[in-house]
């Protein structure tokens, strides 16, 4: 689950000799890229990584304590990363761009409350 995604731009000015122009490390694992014009994008997969947390698990005691990890792990500590150039490691999505709906609160679909039989 924990795939890191190397970018490389390289220079063909002198094309037996092709140079390195960026490069960036990005946490996730491609689903596809394209380039458009001068333009790269890159679309990835990403599933956060939290110490003890156990996927897929439907046992009680599990679940409880996987929600006391969410509940304890900052935003921040949800989201990918990215080094460009060997830089230091930054967001790759700021906290700011994320919405996190309230946790435990019971989501209406249309006025309709399925948990309450209203």
């Amino acid at each position: 689950m924990r795939g890191v995604t190397h970018i490389e731009i390289l220079s063909t000015a002198t094309p037996d000799l092709p140079v390195t122009r960026w490069r960036a490390e990005i946490d996730g694992h491609i689903v596809a890229s394209r380039r458009i014009g001068q333009r790269l994008y890159v679309v990835l997969r990403f599933v956060p990584y939290v110490p003890g947390y156990v996927y897929g698990t439907t046992h009680p005691p599990a679940l409880s304590t996987n929600q006391q990890m969410l509940a304890a792990t900052p935003l921040a500590g949800l989201l990918p990363k990215v080094r460009v150039n060997g830089g230091a490691v930054t967001p790759a999505v700021a906290v700011t761009a994320v919405h996190a709906p309230p946790q435990g609160s019971a989501q209406t679909h249309g006025g309709h409350d399925p948990d309450h039989g209203d």
